[in-house]
């Protein structure tokens, strides 16, 4: 393998991973766009039991006749049954991993490119970033109903994130 390749996809997702942090853990963008139920106890009861096993759930479903399905809310959830009890530190390995794995296909289609500057290089890794939020979140704005500043912080996150770690593949890759 390429070492100069490894080297950009290893510096890029780092990167990408410590913006990750920061925009999460940080900025307040996310939290302000994810709402929380008014009686969480109450919520987790209801789908305690009717929740037989962890998995993604959409409301209404299928049994539903459509003038129910209209008069209903709509949601999808993700639910673990087993709680928030996962480890965080294995889960951050995880996503650095991903973030690095990541980073590595963004610097191989850098590579397939010829004479582009430093914050060319950049900008077209951000490019692939927006791509990827137009294929991968958009969708959920459109049949599932996330709201739209949900999925505009997610997007604009998203390619801020890889014009950053765009910056460090260039860096490295020059």
């Amino acid at each position: 393998m390429d070492r100069k390749l490894l080297k950009a996809a290893i510096f890029g997702g780092i990167v990408a991973f410590v913006w990750g942090v920061f925009s999460w853990m940080v900025l307040p963008w996310h939290q302000m766009t994810v709402h929380q139920f008014s009686n969480e106890m109450q919520v987790a009861s209801c789908i305690r039991q009717n929740a037989p096993e962890s998995g993604v759930y959409e409301f209404p479903g299928n049994m539903t006749s459509p003038d129910e399905a209209r008069a209903m809310p709509y949601g999808m959830v993700a639910v673990n049954l087993n709680g928030m009890h996962h480890n965080m530190s294995g889960s951050m390995a995880a996503m650095l991993v991903t973030q690095i794995v990541g980073a590595f296909f963004a610097a191989w289609l850098l590579s397939k490119t010829k004479g582009l500057e430093f914050y060319q290089k950049a900008t077209f890794v951000a490019g692939a970033a927006l791509f990827a939020g137009i294929v991968a979140k958009l969708p959920g704005a459109i049949f599932m109903g996330q709201h739209a500043s949900f999925t505009v912080v997610c997007m604009v996150d998203l390619v801020i994130g890889w014009f950053l770690a765009g910056m460090a593949i260039a860096k490295v890759s020059k």
